[in-house]
């Protein structure tokens, strides 16, 4: 496996922060076969792409968080498209 990750965050100001990260992640299937723990060189390398956006903000006693996280090739599946996900999240403490 080989990997590149970067993230960059911002707090606009005491209650906001936003953030952006992004990760490739290659799955190296050549190299295995040194091992012989894969079947040689007929199986492709995939890079499994992963970027998240995330935002949060907090006043008082409540905070509301909000991500989306956009994965392709997940599970090293070349074939496997891309996936999507969103959460927003509400918390209050009395």
């Amino acid at each position: 496996f080989e990997a590149d990750q970067y993230s960059i965050t911002m707090n606009v100001n005491d209650n906001l922060s936003l953030s952006y990260a992004k990760a490739d992640d290659t799955y190296d299937a050549r190299a295995g076969a040194l091992t012989a723990t894969t079947t040689g060189d007929n199986v492709a390398d995939v890079t499994m792409s992963m970027t998240s956006i995330q935002a949060a903000y907090s006043m008082g006693s409540m905070s509301i968080k909000a991500y989306r996280t956009k994965t392709d090739n997940a599970a090293y599946n070349s074939g496997g498209g891309s996936t999507q996900v969103n959460e927003i999240a509400l918390g209050l403490s009395f």
